[in-house]
C-alpha cells in the first residue's frame, strides 16, 4: 500500500474495504467520510464505511460536500481521519479518487500513509464489535452560515463573477449569491469588480481582473494576505519558498510576519495551523470563502480590485531543478562555502545574491534534487542567473 499519497485511484470496492478496516483499527474518535455526489464514489465510500465499521470504528457521514467543507468538518469534529472521495470525468481520464485525511483536515502525506499501511490488514481482522454511523450532512448548512456570517457588509455596490465545473462548488455559490442579492444594492448586481474560476474540489480559485485577465498565483496570494492584513487579527503568514522576496517584503511593510517552509502542501497547512493562521488557511485552500473575503473588503473600503493588483509588486521569476544524486546537506554547504553573498533561509536552503537579482537554492526533501528559484526585474535577468548558479552546482555536485 506504500502508493498511497494524497490523491489515490480506487479501482474496486475490495480496496475501499480494506482501507475502511486499516483505519477502524486505528480510530478512537471516528473516521469522517465525504464524497462529491457521483454515484461511483457513493459506492466506494459505502465500501470504506463498511470496513471502518467491522473494525468497530465509528463513522461520520458528512454526505455530499466539497473538500474545503469536508476538510472543515474532520477538524471541527475532531474525528481522527478524514476520507473525501471524488470521481474524475475527462476525454483522457475517468476515475474514481480518495483522499485521507488527518485530525486537522490536511491530507496526509506519502510518508504517513506508508506508516499508516505499512502493516497491511493483518492485525485488523477481529470485528466482533461493530461501530456506528451517524449523519451530519447539516454540517454544509453550518459551514455556510459561519461563512456568510463572517461578511461586515450591510450593502453590496459590487459583485463578483464566479464559475466553476464542480457542482459541490456551485451549490454552495448559489446559496452564498442568494443571500448576497437580498442586501445588494439596486443595478449593482452586473458591477463585477473582479471574477474567478473555483477548482481542483474547490481548493483554489483562479482570480481574474474586471476585464478577464488572470493574476499569477503569487499575485492572488498577496491579494489575500493584503485582505487579512487590513481586516483581520492575522498578522503571521506562511509562505512556500516559491515565493519572491519581494512579496515578503511586500507583507513585511504593512506589518505582517512571514515564515517560510520547503513550499510542500501539507508542511505549509501544518505551519498555518501551528501558527494560529487558520484564517489564511481558509483564504488558500477555499475558493468561495477567499472571493466573499475579497469581496467584502473591496465593498466596504470602496477599493478597487483592478487598482489593487497595479499596486502588487512585478516580480519575474526562472525555476529550474538540478538532480545532484548525493548528499543535499553537503552540496549545499559547498555552494555556502564557494558562493558570496549567501544567506541562510529557513526551510534549509540558502539565498544568493546576484548582481542583477536573488537566488533561493532549496533541497526538495531527501531526494537528491536541488530547485533554484531566480527572481530579477525581467525575464531575461532571472533565466541568466538561473543558467550560472546551474552549471556552478552541477560542477560542485560532479566535484565531490
Amino acid at each position: 500500500m506504500s502508493n498511497f499519497g494524497y490523491e489515490t485511484e480506487i479501482l474496486t470496492p475490495e480496496t475501499a474495504m480494506k482501507i475502511g478496516r486499516i483505519l477502524g483499527v486505528r480510530q478512537s474518535s471516528g473516521v469522517g467520510i465525504g464524497t462529491d455526489g457521483d454515484s461511483g464514489a457513493d459506492m466506494i465510500a459505502d465500501a470504506v464505511k463498511i470496513g471502518i465499521k467491522f473494525c468497530g470504528g465509528n463513522v461520520f457521514d458528512y454526505g455530499v460536500q466539497n473538500l474545503p467543507i469536508m476538510r472543515s468538518a474532520v477538524r471541527f469534529c475532531r474525528n481522527d481521519y478524514g476520507v473525501y472521495i471524488s470521481r474524475t470525468r475527462a476525454v483522457d481520464r475517468d476515475e474514481i479518487s480518495l483522499v485521507i485525511m488527518d485530525k486537522y483536515g490536511i491530507e496526509l502525506s506519502r510518508e504517513q500513509t506508508d506508516v499508516l499501511f505499512k502493516h497491511g490488514i493483518e492485525e485488523t481482522v477481529g470485528g466482533r464489535k461493530f461501530g456506528v454511523e451517524k449523519r451530519l450532512s447539516e454540517f454544509k448548512t453550518y459551514y455556510i452560515r459561519h461563512m456568510i456570517n463572517s461578511v461586515k457588509s450591510r450593502e453590496f455596490k459590487m459583485n463578483f463573477n464566479l464559475t466553476t465545473a464542480l457542482k459541490t462548488v456551485s451549490e454552495v455559490l448559489s446559496e452564498v449569491l442568494s443571500e448576497f442579492y437580498g442586501c445588494m444594492k439596486e443595478g449593482c448586481a452586473d458591477n463585477y469588480e473582479f471574477g474567478g474560476e473555483i477548482v481542483d474540489g474547490g481548493d483554489r480559485i483562479i482570480l481574474k481582473k474586471s476585464d478577464g485577465e488572470e493574476i499569477t498565483e503569487e499575485q492572488a496570494l498577496l491579494v489575500m494576505t493584503y485582505v487579512l492584513l487590513h481586516d483581520s487579527s492575522v498578522r503571521t503568514f506562511v509562505l512556500p519558498e516559491s515565493v519572491s522576496r519581494a512579496a515578503e517584503d511586500a507583507i513585511l511593510k504593512q506589518g505582517g510576519n512571514v515564515i517560510r517552509t520547503d513550499g510542500g502542501r501539507r508542511q505549509r497547512m501544518e505551519k498555518m495551523i501551528a501558527c494560529g493562521s487558520a484564517e489564511q488557511l481558509m483564504m488558500e485552500f477555499d475558493g468561495v470563502y477567499a472571493a466573499v473575503r475579497i469581496l467584502d473588503f473591496l465593498n466596504r473600503f470602496d477599493r478597487s480590485f483592478d487598482a489593487l493588483v497595479d499596486t502588487l509588486p512585478k516580480i519575474f521569476k526562472a525555476e529550474a531543478e538540478i538532480d545532484c544524486g548525493g548528499d543535499i546537506d553537503e552540496i549545499i554547504n559547498r555552494i555556502k562555502k564557494s558562493m558570496k553573498s549567501t544567506q541562510q533561509t529557513g526551510s534549509g536552503g540558502i539565498k544568493i545574491q546576484a548582481d542583477s537579482g536573488i537566488a533561493v537554492v532549496v533541497p526538495m526533501g531527501t531526494s537528491g534534487v536541488i530547485k533554484v528559484i531566480t527572481e530579477a526585474e525581467s525575464i531575461e535577468a532571472a533565466e541568466e542567473i538561473s543558467a550560472d548558479i546551474k552549471e556552478k552546482i552541477k560542477m560542485l555536485a560532479k566535484s565531490k
